[in-house]
């Protein structure tokens, strides 16, 4: 039996980061910040846990298709603006996939099959149609997702909680502007978020909750074990003889 597709682990993380606060344009009015600057302003200094060198994350996901469950623990390394390195493992500690990530190159390793493949980091624009870099992958590991510059937003005051709405996306930050929840509709695909259990001596997010439907319905709930700063990480990444190389 295969294991979930790390194509598809892949089109989550290019669906996420759609999701979230950047410069952007919006209609303004009372009891909001002044203007886009101010907002944006608000946000990173919110999310003051994006300034480290080294992460070290541990979590747990249940992906759910229509055809099956997975449980998958997830490890994650990152030396900021250098590497991302992920592990997949089963629920017994069996390793199942591990990729790692550069500034201009993808590289995966499927140890169920036996093959790997290493790509140019535009091989997600050619399978996708969609522009993705490390930098952008860096942020969504921690929610610091973003908006499309070229996108018009109308934000919405409530009493506890800020709408940030356009033609294709829906965000809710709360009051202290951390992102609770956001919808993105990309093509025929929507993607619905949450986030929750944020740690409160860092900021960030312990539980993320992901539902996408459209192609192919499947949902996952991940919630972080572990996160830790500025502990450098070690990252190992042989790929075995007897591996097939995917062209």
């Amino acid at each position: 039996m295969k294991v979930f597709s790390m194509n598809k682990f892949f089109l989550i993380a290019i669906l996420f980061s759609s999701c979230g606060v950047k410069q952007m344009t919006i209609k303004t009015s009372q009891n909001m910040p002044k203007n886009t600057a101010e907002l944006k302003q608000n946000v990173i200094d919110r999310n003051n846990y994006f300034n480290y060198e080294w992460l070290n994350i541990y979590a747990k996901t249940n992906i759910t298709t229509p055809n099956r469950k997975i449980d998958l623990n997830i490890s994650i390394k990152s030396k900021k603006d250098s590497l991302i390195w992920i592990s997949l493992r089963s629920n017994i500690g069996l390793e199942i996939a591990k990729c790692k990530l550069t500034q201009d190159s993808i590289f995966v390793i499927d140890r169920l099959n036996k093959n790997y493949f290493k790509k140019p980091m535009s091989y997600i624009y050619k399978k996708y149609g969609i522009e993705l870099n490390f930098k952008q992958i860096q942020q969504i590991i921690l929610t610091e997702v973003k908006t499309p510059d070229d996108e018009s937003f109308e934000l919405k005051h409530e009493e506890n909680i800020y709408n940030l709405i356009s033609e294709n996306r829906h965000y809710v930050i709360t009051k202290n502007y951390s992102l609770k929840k956001a919808k993105i509709l990309y093509d025929k695909i929507l993607v619905n978020i949450t986030l929750s259990d944020y740690d409160e001596i860092t900021g960030a997010p312990h539980k993320q909750h992901v539902e996408v439907s459209g192609v192919e319905e499947f949902f996952f709930v991940t919630k972080y074990n572990k996160i830790q700063f500025d502990k450098p990480q070690k990252f190992s990444f042989n790929i075995p003889k007897n591996y097939e190389e995917i062209p």
